[in-house]
């Protein structure tokens, strides 16, 4: 299974994101970076901001 998720590293997205993994999942989350410290390696992190829509066309 694969999710894409807006942002994913608050509080409650970061579990979900961490518990997908775990799951084993393929994790996409387009975020501008600024805490994936704590990020599984296995996440798949689109440093971009969502309100750039044109790169998000082309990311996504």
């Amino acid at each position: 299974m694969k999710a894409l998720f807006v942002g994913g590293t608050g509080t409650i997205s970061m579990a979900i994101t961490k518990l997908l993994v775990e799951k084993g999942w393929d994790v996409f989350l387009i975020n501008r970076g600024s805490r994936t410290s704590e990020l599984p390696a296995e996440v798949n992190v689109i440093n971009l901001d969502i309100n750039d829509e044109d790169r998000v066309k082309e990311a996504i």
